[in-house]
């Protein structure tokens, strides 16, 4: 079994061929097929190239029994971790998935609190948006397409709560062209007791063009700083067991910075293969635990928001968290000082406070 070769054979439209799996060399096909023919022997011999981007949702259940040494194991391993259990799909248009999160098999799910009980770290619930949008729900003949951000997501945080034995998290998604950007909206819902019960959104955007995005970010003053604690909204807890407690410095301008260690994926998942991670994991919840502390001192954490979560490096290379003057504003750098990605917005409400703005 071969796949298709390079320029060569009854292949009509070369371009499509290659985005279901890569082309082979003719010198490279020709050595192995005399190789193949000096061997003698019977049976089947296959030469698979490397999947691409075209494999579908049900294509890919065929390859979740490959080996680590097949051609883009980490691709289609990660893709079938985040896809799950598929209810409903209508390529290029929308999907709907079940994904169950174990906690015996996910640290970092033992890692955030909300009001006391295990729950998913806001983290892990955007990977799992971002790989829907970014692998599955994309438009027709599969165009080259950059990640650019994130955008009006609204987290009830209650929901992330793991209120059985393993977390059950159903997304449901909807792809659109919105003239050079493809954006895909993805609504969240959790099994509880009554069935499943929605909980927030995001709106992930994708764009065509080539060059990164310019985004606005917010730099520390070069100079003196101080220690400097930065409170936690109230309800809220990290574990500190797979995220390293982050350790402030106030500015002169009022700003915050952080240094923090990176997570990897091996700290995330406890797996023999685990799947990629495309977010700065401890990077988001550092900015998730330094936000905006909820007006009312005597107001819980219900709901976090963000305007928008720029990413400006495809690459998670940040180690660095800078909290504007206001506390809503999160840029994260690495080592060569340039800003990666920026969180817009950023900030948590609590119940006293959605009260006050009903009321005026």
């Amino acid at each position: 079994m071969w796949p298709t070769w390079k320029n060569l054979g009854l292949i009509t439209n070369f371009d499509a061929a290659v985005k279901y799996m890569t082309a082979m060399e003719v010198e490279q096909g020709v050595d192995l097929w005399i190789s193949e023919i000096l061997q003698g022997g019977s049976g089947e011999i296959a030469y698979p190239g490397r999947p691409g981007r075209a494999v579908s949702p049900s294509e890919l259940k065929g390859f979740r029994l490959v080996t680590p040494d097949f051609p883009s194991f980490d691709m289609l391993y990660s893709r079938s971790v985040y896809l799950g259990t598929v209810v409903d799909h209508r390529r290029a248009r929308s999907m709907r998935t079940r994904v169950t999160i174990d906690p015996r098999h996910t640290p970092l799910l033992g890692e955030f609190r909300v009001g006391g009980k295990a729950a998913l770290p806001l983290s892990l619930l955007l990977e799992y948006a971002i790989a829907l949008g970014a692998d599955e729900v994309v438009p027709d003949n599969w165009p080259k397409l950059r990640l650019s951000e994130l955008r009006t997501c609204s987290i009830d945080l209650s929901g992330l709560v793991l209120s059985q034995p393993v977390y059950t998290l159903e997304r449901e998604a909807t792809g659109r062209w919105n003239g050079n950007q493809w954006v895909v909206d993805v609504a969240f819902a959790t099994r509880r007791e009554r069935g499943f019960e929605s909980f927030g959104y995001a709106q992930i955007v994708f764009e065509r063009d080539e060059a990164p995005a310019v985004f606005g970010g917010v730099l520390a003053t070069p100079g003196t700083s101080i220690p400097a604690v930065v409170e936690n909204a109230r309800g809220l807890e990290w574990t500190g067991a797979v995220l390293k407690p982050d350790h402030w410095s106030r500015y002169s301008n009022d700003v915050f910075a952080s240094m923090i260690e990176p997570t990897h994926a091996a700290d995330v998942w406890a797996t023999p293969y685990v799947p990629s991670l495309r977010l700065p994991t401890a990077l988001i919840e550092a900015s998730f635990r330094a936000c905006a502390v909820p007006s009312s001192k005597d107001s819980v954490a219900t709901t976090v928001t963000f305007d928008r979560f720029a990413l400006l490096a495809q690459k998670v290379n940040a180690n660095r968290v800078i909290r504007s003057s206001d506390g809503n504003v999160f840029t994260f750098t690495g080592n060569d000082q340039q800003i990666t990605h920026v969180i817009e917005g950023l900030s948590v409400e609590g119940q006293v406070d959605q009260i006050r703005k009903a009321i005026r």
